[in-house]
């Protein structure tokens, strides 16, 4: 879906407030996009980019599902964000479902754009 508007409101353009990067790993299972991008929807964040992929494991044939995602938490921040709570709560995901979670502070804009590119 494309659009020719630009995301300037009636006060100016958005201003990203943070911008990092999730990335997870593990063995695929249902809902797991969905849980997620649960926990960054709770946190004020919203998605910018999103690619997923799946391989097959090297010993035992279990299926490997692969997540990354550029996200972002516009200004004004909320009093309460915290990268720092959102990287408890992705861990801890982790922890149940068993896979590999984390976000990393992305301070350059040459890695979102070169985010689809490899």
């Amino acid at each position: 879906f494309e659009t020719t508007e630009s995301a300037v409101s009636a006060t100016g353009p958005a201003v990203v407030g943070y911008a990092g990067m999730v990335t997870l790993e593990g063995a695929n299972q249902p809902g797991i996009v969905h849980t997620v991008t649960t926990i960054l929807a709770q946190n004020g964040m919203s998605i910018d980019k999103l690619k997923t992929g799946e391989d097959i494991a090297p010993h035992g044939g279990t299926t490997l599902f692969h997540m990354t995602c550029m996200v972002n938490a516009l200004e004004p921040l909320s009093k309460d964000f915290s990268p720092e709570k959102v990287r408890d709560q992705l861990e801890a995901l982790g922890e149940r479902l068993n896979c590999d979670v984390e976000m990393e502070d992305v301070q350059d804009d040459t890695v979102g754009a070169s985010f689809f590119s490899a």
